[in-house]
């Protein structure tokens, strides 16, 4: 009975881990978009 038990409670400890490693990596947002750099026409539609 006592090894049923050990093995639920390793099961248990196991699933906690994996939710909380799967909630700490899809919390991560990797930035997609690239910094836009501004040409000259920019600068001068900017100034108008």
């Amino acid at each position: 009975m006592s090894a049923r038990v050990l093995q639920a409670g390793r099961s248990a400890v196991l699933a906690v881990a994996l939710a909380a490693l799967v909630g700490t990596t899809s919390g991560q947002v990797k930035p997609s978009v690239k910094a836009l750099t501004l040409t000259p026409m920019d600068y001068i539609e900017i100034r108008q």
